[in-house]
């Protein structure tokens, strides 16, 4: 096969796992309403709407999104390139996922997960900085 088909379909991959939005599901699925019709359906929207349970479950299955992905990719050794390409591709899958009409969440736990599998220090450098950050611009409630 092709190595630009072979990349060209791992980060098309990529994009369409990002595309599955957990805090639509999940509404959906417990909720019987879509979120996105009362707030954005990733963890900050989904505190918000349903607590923070509900919230918490979201983000971690978001952020496992991003991990896995991590995971998988660096566990097949593709190029630098594929890696950059296939981790922005499932972010923009998490924030415009085509199998919910492109309304999605913000990416920030997916991005999380990406880190966590290759750069945890930062994870743990920057984790208490956007825990202020988001109780103070109102992101969360406290």
């Amino acid at each position: 096969m092709n190595i630009w088909v072979k990349y060209g379909a791992l980060i098309l991959a990529s994009y369409l796992w990002g595309s599955i939005c957990w805090g639509v599901i999940l509404s959906l699925s417990f909720k019987h309403e879509d979120i996105r019709g009362r707030d954005n359906p990733g963890l900050s929207g989904s505190v918000r709407q349903y607590g923070w349970m509900y919230g918490l479950t979201v983000g971690l299955l978001d952020v496992m999104k991003g991990y896995l992905l991590s995971l998988f990719l660096r566990s097949i050794a593709v190029p630098a390139w594929v890696l950059i390409a296939a981790f922005t591709a499932v972010i923009i899958g998490h924030n415009w996922p085509i199998f919910f009409q492109f309304r999605g969440g913000g990416g920030i736990a997916t991005t999380l997960g990406i880190l966590i599998h290759g750069y945890f220090p930062a994870i743990l450098w920057a984790l208490p900085f956007a825990a202020v950050a988001g109780v103070v611009w109102k992101l969360v409630p406290p």
